[in-house]
């Protein structure tokens, strides 16, 4: 290493950047692997590593027995930081999130026949406290603490809308971009950001559950994204403001927001219920489609909800040719137009001397 007049000596790098190697996503899967392997189920302790972000799960009778499991996933022999110093791995304190999830609730202290929830404790790792969050972020899913996606479906509309504000200036009617563009990007890029994990968050209640069926109570949710929807038909269609929602929907080419969304739903179930043995979800999903629970939990309503068998899906082998492989008909394209036209008419005629032959 070179600073003006100074040269060091030669030394070993024990870290660096690899960046831009193809190989590395999945070298740093090898490398990162053995956190999975850290949490032991038996003991109600779980985990989830996705590229570099660790997720520790716990189960216990109370937020202290939890505090105290994930204490010792982290500090006990051969845990977390025992992990990190073995592969020269530095974990960020600071950008640690903690989320107590429950939807138990003690008696209010003052007031009768009335409950709040579970008074939350922020967890002490090492010389780091951690607050205990009403909500946090995990790939892309704002999880609260009583699991009522009430965050994520707040940050599902914010996405429509903004999408909404930024690209309804390029769809004026007259020097803006064709309706077909504008409708192509709204299912293109607005729906995809807008209903991501809609399998988890947008299950429908006990009373929709079969798709077409009319419905007794409706989710807020739902009525929002058809005001999103709404603007985007506005967008697409140069219509008047006053123009009915329906008619909307069909000038623009567009299902109600209903439909829209379990198409969405049913994608995910698919996808999921055609997984290979190997996913690690596979047996989570036939679980989730055999075992009945009081509480069903978002896997076992995406699933069942449209009837997928897990098991009976049929499996098809991809087809693969080499690349010497030659199809075994051949292939003949005439020269011009009327070239075509007289080998059509040789086959024509061909044909009927083989069939009025037979």
């Amino acid at each position: 290493m070179t600073f003006g007049d100074f040269v060091s000596g030669p030394f070993a790098i024990e870290g660096g950047l690899d960046q831009g190697d193809p190989h590395s996503g999945f070298l740093y899967l090898v490398y990162n692997g053995g956190l999975a392997d850290i949490p032991r189920p038996a003991e109600g302790e779980n985990g989830v590593v996705f590229v570099d972000d660790k997720t520790l799960i716990t189960v216990g009778e109370s937020f202290k027995v939890t505090h105290k499991k994930i204490r010792n996933v982290v500090g006990r022999k051969n845990g977390v930081n025992d992990w990190g110093t073995a592969h020269n791995a530095l974990f960020g304190p600071a950008k640690y999130q903690l989320l107590d999830a429950s939807r138990a609730r003690e008696p209010h202290p003052f007031l009768l026949r009335k409950s709040i929830p579970l008074p939350r404790f922020d967890l002490k790792l090492g010389t780091h406290r951690i607050k205990s969050a009403e909500s946090v972020k995990l790939l892309g899913v704002h999880l609260d603490r009583e699991l009522r996606w009430h965050p994520q479906e707040a940050s599902a509309l914010a996405k429509g809308q903004a999408w909404i504000g930024q690209f309804a200036g390029i769809a004026r009617p007259t020097r803006g971009i064709t309706a077909r563009h504008m409708r192509c990007l709204y299912l293109g890029v607005c729906i995809p950001r807008m209903l991501y994990a809609a399998g988890v968050f947008l299950s429908p209640p006990p009373s929709n559950r079969k798709f077409g069926q009319a419905r007794k109570s409706e989710r807020g949710i739902i009525k929002n994204l058809r005001t999103v929807q709404r603007r985007a038909a506005l967008a697409i269609t140069g219509a008047l403001s006053s123009t009915p929602t329906e008619l909307l929907n069909v000038y623009a080419h567009l299902v109600p927001i209903e439909q829209l969304v379990e198409k969405v739903r049913f994608g995910e179930a698919l996808r999921l219920a055609t997984v290979a043995p190997e996913h690690p979800l596979y047996e989570a999903v036939r679980d989730a489609a055999q075992r009945a629970t009081p509480y069903a939990p978002p896997l076992r309503d995406l699933i069942t909800d449209f009837g997928l068998e897990p098991e009976r899906m049929e499996d098809i082998a991809a087809v693969r040719r080499s690349a010497a492989w030659s199809p075994s008909m051949a292939v003949v394209v005439p020269e011009s137009k009327e070239a075509a036209v007289e080998a059509e008419a040789a086959d024509e005629a061909e044909w009927k001397v083989y069939t009025d032959g037979s």
